[in-house]
């Protein structure tokens, strides 16, 4: 095998493992959804009902938001641009 056939074949194993984490990610993505609907219904009752509010949202949004970063990230690395081969092969200088 080539050299350039490893790197590819490395950078699309890295590429899988982050899907997989960004799957993982977004598992949760359901039940943060209906803690945050639940609780903005129940906003007005209490400070602690408020701050439940505002975790299960941040909570939400930062789920949601490293699901989509990391995926990105995947399709770049799946990509085995320039970079990514530099990366995973250094020059020996």
């Amino acid at each position: 095998m080539s050299k350039k056939a490893l790197l590819q074949l490395a950078s699309r194993a890295i590429a899988l493992n982050l899907v997989f984490v960004s799957l993982g990610w977004l598992a949760s993505v359901p039940m943060l959804a209906f803690s945050t609907a639940r609780h903005s219904a129940m906003r007005s009752s209490s400070a602690y009902e408020n701050y439940l509010f505002r975790y299960d949202l941040i909570s939400l949004i930062t789920h949601l938001a490293l699901s989509g970063l990391i995926f990105v990230g995947s399709v770049w690395v799946y990509r085995c641009g320039p970079t990514v081969e530099g990366f995973l092969s250094p020059s020996e200088d």
